[in-house]
């Protein structure tokens, strides 16, 4: 019996299904009778980019953990029906077959915001036949509907990406890819579920030897020929944290990554790697990590940025710098001349990231003229810095600082001087003896930097001793590199107005610190607790005002509560409020916003104060921000968790790509269909108006002149001067 071609294919595409498309590639005849697929050779265990003239990664992600992906890859070669095949099996998958795959492609052509020129410039893309026909073969149009056409028409191809998404401690690197830059060389990094991954990319020379303390210099390949390995992270710069941090993060700190000071590297992570520098290429986040100046890496699991790149459709660059004394060593006081050890290394060390950026991005699919810093915490800490750095004023278009202790102001070179010397004493060397300083294993400068930071607070009542232990190693006004702390260059319009900004902070960002003090604290230790609380904090003018700020006695947790509140008020809500008034006049658009909703660190990383779901605390907004509660496998990201990630997500990525936070019509991707954003309009703030949008569930809400009674009395009780602290 002749059994019809309708269901040969039927039963040919449920048979994929199940194998996974493992073996139609090696088996399909017209796979291998092309000039491509007999030329492919060794090329396809790490094929070049250039070869497919792009590949895309599209895939409908709703950041739910439960919901099926079917992710695709396009490529954008227009090839006969068998070379399409071949470029397939080059990348180790097999041609898509829509029966089997479950892709709905009308959607994902419309909605991508990967590949948007790419699908609009064709109307009809290669599939699997699945049955042999070496006239016609299959191919789908933008609604997905199959058609055949002749088998040597050129077309782009889809294929199926079977790729696993990224875990924490399990890549898996098998599909490997190279990417040529125009000045950093040949890179090799691989493929996941949801982007191209190219780690540990060197942007600056070794910090090493005769380079230790002086400013970066950019990193040149002896032989641009050479494949440079871009599959696992470069070195952390040297870390340090307090005890209590390190053993509850463990190895969340570093991800298992060696710690070193050869640690300048950045890694690129994209959906899609561009035909050529010109074409559609898509916006860049660049991060730059928290961890109090001290800690942390852009390799840092808590920063994985695969969701975000997938449903964004963005490129992520995440990247180290150095850290604590190695970020700001400086003694010109004491005798070191500032072509030895400059300071401000940190920021100098972001600055040439960001040139790397701008020089290379275009090659991994991302837009030179449309970068935005992103930065939590430390990270936005130094976004501030830069923002008064007018040599990186060209470098980025927009900023979304989270969680900046805005109360806290740069450092100024006299006291990165004192805290330079203490260390340099520590080593046993002379004050303005460099050579010395250099010769030191950097295991014995760090301890160095802690007997440093020791002396600053002991005895008590000493010149610095009111500066909080995170951010110590601040970035400092030099007056050549960095101008001046917003504050003080806002009134003058001398800082990078140009820049959109979008910042804001966590409902209870203090409650991380709050979470160190031993609980239950009873009420006859509220004056003692709150005056003891951090160097410098005024707790006198708290405990003056319980109807603003009430203990609740019925809680046994109610002082900590209390300082939580009133810590977030000084250190982040109202210092960022009050400077927003003076900056919003003159940027090019300021947003403001509260994280109402959160969601913790898996639970090993908590603190217990934190742990509560009454409180929202320092940090939380991480893994909403990177829609990466999947990574952390046993964790999952569902529900609720993934609704709130959508939202936040979404009106990043719109800032991104327009310098506003509102999607509209026309925009590309899927934040416009996303009803918890698009019916929740977001409006700048003017002197007219103190919007701020409050991010909740089930969706934000935009709320006008936040926590106006608490702010007021405390600017009317001790005025912001942003630097009443320093000599």
């Amino acid at each position: 019996m002749k059994i019809p071609p309708k269901l040969l294919l039927v039963v040919a595409s449920l048979t994929l299904k199940a194998s996974q498309a493992a073996t139609l590639a090696q088996s399909h005849p017209l796979h291998h009778d092309s000039f491509i697929a007999k030329n492919l050779g060794n090329d396809c265990n790490a094929p070049s980019a250039s070869r497919f003239e792009g590949v895309h990664l599209l895939v409908e992600n709703d950041l739910d953990s439960r919901s099926p992906r079917f992710p695709i890859i396009l490529i954008s070669k227009k090839a006969s029906y068998a070379d399409g095949m071949a470029l397939c099996k080059c990348l180790g998958e097999s041609g898509y077959t829509p029966l089997a795959g479950g892709a709905n492609l009308s959607s994902i052509f419309v909605n991508t915001p990967v590949a948007v020129e790419e699908v609009a410039s064709v109307s009809t893309f290669w599939v699997d036949n699945v049955v042999d026909n070496n006239q016609s073969c299959m191919a789908v149009d933008r609604t997905g509907a199959s058609q055949y056409v002749a088998c040597d028409s050129r077309l782009p191809t889809l294929c199926f990406n079977t790729a696993p998404d990224a875990h924490f401690l399990v890549p898996d690197t098998h599909r490997q890819i190279k990417v040529s830059t125009p000045k950093a060389g040949i890179f090799q990094g691989y493929r996941d579920g949801n982007s191209f991954r190219f780690l540990g990319i060197p942007y600056a020379r070794p910090p090493v030897g005769e380079l230790r303390f002086r400013e970066p210099s950019p990193y040149v390949p002896t032989d641009e020929s050479k494949v440079q390995d871009a599959t696992k992270y470069g070195n952390v710069c040297p870390q340090q944290m307090g005890n209590d941090v390190q053993a509850r993060l463990g190895t969340i700190l570093t991800n298992q990554v060696s710690e070193n000071e050869d640690c300048l590297y950045l890694n690129v992570y994209t959906p899609s790697l561009k035909a050529s520098s010109t074409r559609a290429l898509l916006p860049v986040m660049v991060y730059i990590h928290g961890g109090g100046l001290a800690a942390l890496s852009g390799s840092t699991p808590l920063f994985e940025p695969g969701n975000l790149v997938s449903r964004g459709g963005i490129v992520v660059v995440t990247i180290n710098y150095r850290l604590g004394i190695l970020g700001v060593f400086q003694n010109k006081a004491g005798g070191i001349p500032a072509s030895e050890a400059p300071g401000n290394l940190a920021t100098r060390d972001q600055i040439m990231a960001l040139q790397w950026v701008r020089d290379n991005i275009a090659a991994f699919g991302g837009d030179p003229h449309q970068i935005t810093l992103v930065g939590q915490s430390a990270g936005g800490y130094s976004i501030r810095a830069l923002l008064g750095t007018p040599s990186a004023d060209s470098l980025y278009k927009n900023v979304i600082v989270q969680s900046d202790p805005v109360e806290v102001p740069l450092a100024n070179e006299t006291m990165i001087a004192y805290v330079s010397s203490l260390a340099m004493k520590a080593l046993g060397c002379d004050e303005a003896d460099i050579a010395c300083a250099r010769r030191k294993p950097y295991v014995e400068l760090m301890q160095a930097q802690s007997q440093a930071v020791a002396a600053v607070y002991n005895p008590p009542g000493g010149p610095y001793s009111w500066i909080l232990p995170a951010p110590f190693f601040r970035p400092a006004v030099d007056h050549e590199l960095v101008m001046g702390d917003l504050f003080q260059l806002a009134p003058k319009s001398q800082y990078n107005h140009v820049a959109n900004i979008l910042w804001g902070f966590v409902k209870e960002d203090a409650g991380i610190f709050v979470g160190n003090i031993p609980n239950p604290i009873p009420l006859e230790g509220l004056n003692s607790t709150t005056a003891n609380f951090a160097p410098g904090f005024p707790g006198d003018i708290f405990l003056a005002s319980p109807s603003l700020y009430p203990v609740n006695a019925s809680d046994p947790d109610g002082v900590r509560g209390m300082l939580s509140i009133a810590a977030t008020d000084w250190y982040f809500r109202c210092p960022l409020l009050n400077i927003t008034r003076t900056v919003a006049p003159q940027s090019s658009d300021v947003y403001t916003f509260q994280f109402n909703h959160g969601r913790e660190l898996p639970p090993q990383y908590s603190n217990g104060f934190c742990a509560s779901p009454e409180h929202l605390c320092h940090g939380e907004d991480g893994l909403p921000t990177f829609g990466n509660g999947d990574y952390f496998l046993g964790f999952g990201q569902t529900s609720d968790d993934a609704r709130f990630s959508r939202q936040v997500m979404d009106r990043f990525t719109t800032f991104a790509k327009t310098g506003s936070p509102n999607p509209t019509p026309d925009q590309r991707g899927y934040e416009y269909a996303n009803i918890d954003v698009a019916s929740v309009k977001w409006d700048p703030v003017t002197p007219a108006a103190e919007s701020i949008l409050l991010f909740d569930l089930p969706k934000g809400e935009q709320t006008q002149a936040l926590e106006r009674m608490r702010c007021s009395y405390i600017e009317q009780s001790r005025p912001y001067d942003f630097l009443a602290h320093e000599p």
